[in-house]
């Protein structure tokens, strides 16, 4: 058995006035793991600028300038 349909089994348990706290939890949880998954990748993100920082900086004003914004 899939882990799908593993999960539609336990949600076809739950009786109907069980449901509306049922998708409220779902909900959570999906945008807790969304969040999760971005917050690695940003931190790969960062752990690799990191890794590759040449110790060049450049001033906000400068960027501007160079970019033209």
């Amino acid at each position: 058995m899939t882990h799908r349909e593993q999960c539609i089994n336990i949600i076809d348990s739950f009786n109907e006035a069980h449901l509306p706290n049922i998708v409220t939890l779902l909900l959570s949880l999906k945008a807790s793991i969304d969040e999760a998954v971005d917050d690695a990748f940003c931190s790969a993100l960062y752990d690799k600028a990191t890794a590759e920082d040449d110790g060049y900086r450049i001033s906000a004003q400068e960027l501007r300038a160079k970019y033209g914004l």
